[in-house]
């Protein structure tokens, strides 16, 4: 429908066009079928055409599966290695610790005996020892005050 007195303005919906504008999506698609853009696009849709997509999912769906029950038996097989493991760490340390008991005990034993026999010698020792020191060093202060008053 021709709007104006100039034979290349139209109206369509409202929007006033050049005429040759109508021309414009045969022109686009005879430059398309020119380079060959559709046979291109053809062969891309006879290429999406051929998949089978419900084999890749059958088969995605199979990896998928057997991934899981591979990670789950090997978490199984894990734990039960570290289950073996902890009992081999328990056995080494309950074996060391009966032995360093048993070695304290002994020591204990022979200390508690050692002193169940010479308590008393021991006991006279320590008294000889710190008698000595304190003579010792009343010696020493009595010795420092004379010191002191010679000078």
């Amino acid at each position: 429908m021709q709007f104006s007195a100039n034979a290349n303005i139209c109206v369509s919906n409202g929007c006033i066009l050049p005429s040759n504008v109508y021309n414009l999506k045969e022109k686009i698609q005879s430059i398309f079928e020119d380079i060959g853009v559709n046979r291109f696009i053809s062969k891309i849709e006879s290429a999406i055409k051929s998949i089978d997509f419900h084999s890749v999912y059958n088969n995605a769906k199979s990896i998928f599966e057997n991934l899981i029950d591979i990670a789950t038996t090997s978490f199984d097989d894990i734990k039960n290695v570290c289950q073996s493991y902890m009992g081999y760490i328990g056995s080494i340390i309950s074996s060391k610790i009966r032995l360093i008991s048993k070695a304290f005990k002994v020591s204990l034993g022979g200390i508690a005996l050692w002193l169940d026999n010479d308590k008393a010698n021991v006991k006279q020792y320590i008294n000889d020892i710190t008698s000595d020191l304190s003579v010792g060093f009343d010696n020493l202060s009595i010795y420092l005050q004379v010191l002191q008053q010679k000078f």
